[in-house]
């Protein structure tokens, strides 16, 4: 479906006009569908899919582009939780062979008080903060990890709202 409502369009392949569908149309989730009424907060287990989360949650794996959708995720090799297990291999790919325990930023540890700092704040490097504790460096693996963590967490539409959001869809995608 969700393919098959996309409009087309004309566009020529070599010599030949062929149609198409315009992949670039899209339809964004309302903020006002966006509510507590109408959405569940989940969390993505290691090496769940859309698919699965979507055949657990509406009964089918076929509403996979909702999970997708509400969640405004349109590249889910980038944007989606990859598994921890293939993890390190994408940190080696992206930032080199060997260098995953490499430094890729620094945060502040603590305040001037001495104070532990809940929140992540970038700093400058400084070897003095360093050595005393103040600031702490980050490894491009740890900064990775934590990024992957934060995609974790998505929303759901609640089955009941399931039908009106596909009629939704459909009479928007109807240009």
């Amino acid at each position: 479906m969700f393919f098959n409502s996309m409009p087309t369009l004309r566009y020529k392949v070599g010599d030949k006009p062929r149609t198409v569908t315009d992949i670039f149309t899209r339809v964004v989730v309302s903020k006002y569908q966006n509510t507590k009424l109408a959405i569940d907060s989940y969390y993505v287990e290691d090496g769940e899919r859309p698919e699965h989360i979507s055949y657990n949650f509406y009964g089918s794996s076929y509403y996979h582009w909702v999970v997708l959708m509400v969640n405004n995720i349109v590249d889910v090799h980038n944007e989606w939780p990859r598994r921890t297990d293939s993890l390190f291999e994408y940190v080696e790919d992206k930032y080199g062979t060997g260098n995953a325990s490499d430094v890729h930023h620094y945060v502040l540890k603590k305040d001037v008080n001495g104070n532990e700092v809940e929140e992540e704040i970038y700093v400058d490097y400084s070897a003095s903060d360093l050595a005393s504790g103040v600031i702490q460096e980050v490894s491009n693996y740890n900064y990775e990890l934590e990024f992957n963590e934060s995609k974790r967490q998505i929303y759901l539409l609640k089955p009941q709202y399931l039908g009106e959001f596909l009629n939704t869809y459909k009479r928007l995608m109807a240009v």
